[in-house]
């Protein structure tokens, strides 16, 4: 991919997280560098990182955590955008609302992520 090509692939892509599933070689002037780059979001790789993206997606368990990740910061940057609207789901007559519940379900995660992350040794 042209160098030019992915730059522009990477500014319309943003920031939204990649799990960068697929390479490309990455090319200046049509001359290989050496590099790579994401055919997905356009981001730039050197060869090791390439390896080590690589090697860290071949794992099924690992790939579908990062993209349930994924999922997850999309819903939550989903509820926060929009969160005026969920006042009226907090005053609703009931013993327990659903933001009781989700609020649960919430430290659940946070305990678990927790877990990992000590189990990462961070």
């Amino acid at each position: 991919m042209e160098y030019e090509a992915a730059k522009a692939l990477k500014e319309s892509w943003g920031e939204k997280p990649c799990d960068h599933p697929s390479f490309a070689d990455k090319y200046l002037f049509g001359s290989k560098t050496g590099d790579f780059v994401c055919e997905q979001c356009g981001q730039f790789f050197t060869q090791r990182q390439k390896k080590q993206c690589s090697g860290n997606m071949s794992h099924p368990k690992l790939k579908k955590l990062i993209e349930l990740n994924t999922v997850i910061k999309e819903r939550l940057d989903t509820i926060t955008k929009h969160k005026d609207l969920l006042t009226p789901l907090e005053e609703r007559d009931s013993a327990t609302s659903i933001l009781d519940t989700y609020m649960n379900e919430q430290e659940t995660l946070i305990s678990l992520a927790d877990t990992l992350i000590k189990e990462m040794g961070l």
